[in-house]
């Protein structure tokens, strides 16, 4: 983008998003964890490597186990069906391990309570499908293999990955410089760059296909309202009830699109004015 138009403002795409697509309310989520197969991938470390690799690893499981578990209709008999494919799985995984170790295990297993968004699973003990490469000192990654919740990064970035270019070319046409930051990780937050660009913009617009309320654009609220006050406008998903299906579907029923953003950095920047 060029940086010769006259108003600038900076678009926070969260590329490394939570992956999943919800079906139940919140109200019930209490009552979910003997219900489902949770899956639990963990990586060698926090190498940026290590953790792409990672989430390869986990696409491969996904794809592995997606057509089995086809006309599985409850937790028990999707239980029965992973045990019996851990060679499977562990064959899978290594395809995209790249010579790591791999360990897959089936059991009981702690998760702390994780808010995927658009729904909520409580603390406690679940059916865990484990993946672990090498010593696993790596970040986690976890969702849900049955029901099938998760959505491999593969499908959900094809869909996302144009979106801050498109808004951008949305933007340029009306005299508005966009300056596109795309976060792999809210944890750590990159603070230096968030810093550099709240002072060079004066406005933030954060877009993630996640819940507004405890994600990306939560955090950035956060921290810019600490360190450097200027208007931050969050796009992503509103405070309502989950919806399932392709991930082109979903985004644009959420209104996760380039349309979608630019109206949010319009808004931006009339706070800004």
């Amino acid at each position: 983008m060029t940086k010769t138009l006259r108003k600038p403002v900076t678009m926070l795409l969260a590329l490394c998003i939570t992956l999943c697509a919800g079906v139940w309310a919140s109200a019930r989520s209490a009552a979910l964890s003997g219900s489902l197969v949770r899956l639990h991938v963990v990586a060698v470390s926090d190498d940026t490597e290590e953790q792409a690799i990672k989430l390869r690893v986990r696409d491969s499981v996904l794809a592995y186990l997606e057509p089995r578990l086809e006309g599985v209709q409850d937790a028990a008999g999707a239980r029965e069906l992973i045990g019996s494919e851990l060679d499977g799985i562990r064959s899978a995984a290594e395809t995209a391990a790249e010579g790591r170790e791999v360990s897959v295990t089936l059991g009981r297993e702690y998760y702390p309570t994780r808010d995927y968004g658009t729904f909520a699973l409580p603390a406690g003990s679940y059916e865990s499908l484990r993946v672990v490469l090498g010593e696993g000192r790596g970040h986690n990654w976890w969702c849900v293999v049955f029901p099938p919740l998760c959505l491999s990064a593969a499908e959900t970035e094809s869909a996302l990955e144009t979106l801050g270019g498109d808004s951008a070319q949305l933007l340029s046409g009306e005299g508005v410089s966009a300056r596109v930051l795309d976060f792999h990780t809210i944890k750590p937050l990159d603070g230096e760059a968030l810093l550099a660009a709240a002072k060079e913009t004066g406005c933030i617009v954060t877009t993630e296909e996640h819940s507004i309320m405890g994600g990306l654009g939560s955090a950035v609220a956060g921290f810019i309202g600490e360190h450097c006050p200027v208007p931050v406008v969050r796009h992503g998903v509103n405070d309502e009830f989950g919806r399932s299906g392709k991930a082109e579907q979903v985004l644009e029923a959420y209104g996760l699109t380039p349309a979608g953003i630019a109206t949010k950095v319009k808004k931006a920047l009339e706070m800004k004015a």
